[in-house]
């Protein structure tokens, strides 16, 4: 061991512009999931809201009377972040219809649901490359006649303050089997350069379940009123775990140029010998 040291020694001191060319090689990062402490991610805030395919929480200020959203602290200082939600065909309609300048009730969305929302400040310098992966593990249900509901999962991480809007939906599909469970893992968009810098860092995350209208009706005074399913959504203690991917820097274009460095080595060896 102690001859290939000393082999590579002197190749090194006689090369030394090729150890000049090794210390300006470009280095690539690699994502690194690190456990998520209380001092990562602070929940600021938590709530359930009527929703819509618009993108946007009706009335952030209210939502649906039978929800139970969560945010609590594991044993590891890694949030919790659970809670259940149930809203009627009629508490939908009731939200979702606005009224006319003779005050007479008008149509307002085509489709119409509810969302669970946590969401705070990050408390670490993020870098470039940084994210955030979510496992998720929650069911969805709905009341007949409508044949399926539309859910989806959203997350977020940057500089900018999130409002009540869905950024980054990670999970968008369609179910027809009611109560299905829904499982599985989803990483939001790595930092890029230019958002870096800023003072303060936000994350949100957003589960959701919205169904369409299934029957069109029509007054005697030419009104129409709309039929939504009612809908449940249920994430279960424990099931929605976040970690914090920090990206390390690691030899990119160095460990190639290295790797074929220890063939020089051993001829250099032989030539020496």
């Amino acid at each position: 061991m102690s001859q290939l040291l000393n082999r590579a020694r002197s190749l090194i001191q006689s090369n030394s512009p090729l150890v000049a060319a090794l210390a300006i090689l470009p280095v690539s990062t690699m994502a690194q999931a690190d456990t998520v402490s209380l001092s990562d991610l602070q929940v600021n805030y938590s709530g359930a809201y009527f929703y819509n395919s618009s993108g946007y929480f009706a009335e952030y200020d209210s939502g649906p009377s039978d929800s139970q959203v969560f945010n609590e602290t594991n044993p590891d200082g890694s949030p919790k972040l659970y809670g259940s939600l149930s809203v009627s065909a009629a508490e939908l309609y009731a939200h979702n219809m606005h009224y006319d300048d003779e005050g007479n009730p008008a149509y307002f969305s085509r489709d119409a649901g509810a969302v669970m929302v946590w969401g705070g400040t990050v408390q670490r310098v993020p870098g470039v490359g940084d994210s955030l992966s979510i496992h998720y593990d929650f069911s969805v249900g709905f009341d007949a006649p409508a044949t399926g509901v539309s859910y989806f999962l959203s997350a977020y991480l940057g500089s900018y303050e999130p409002s009540n809007h869905v950024y980054n939906s990670l999970l968008n599909n369609w179910t027809e089997i009611n109560g299905e469970n829904l499982l599985g893992n989803v990483t939001t968009q790595p930092l890029q350069d230019y958002e870096i810098g800023s003072e303060n860092y936000y994350w949100q995350i957003v589960v959701g379940v919205y169904g369409s209208a299934y029957d069109w009706g029509q007054t005697d005074n030419g009104i129409y009123t709309t039929h939504f399913p009612g809908v449940s959504l249920t994430v279960p203690n424990q099931s929605i775990d976040v970690s914090y991917v920090a990206a390390v820097p690691l030899p990119g274009a160095a460990v190639l140029f290295l790797g074929g460095l220890l063939p020089l080595l051993s001829i250099a060896g032989r030539r020496n010998a």
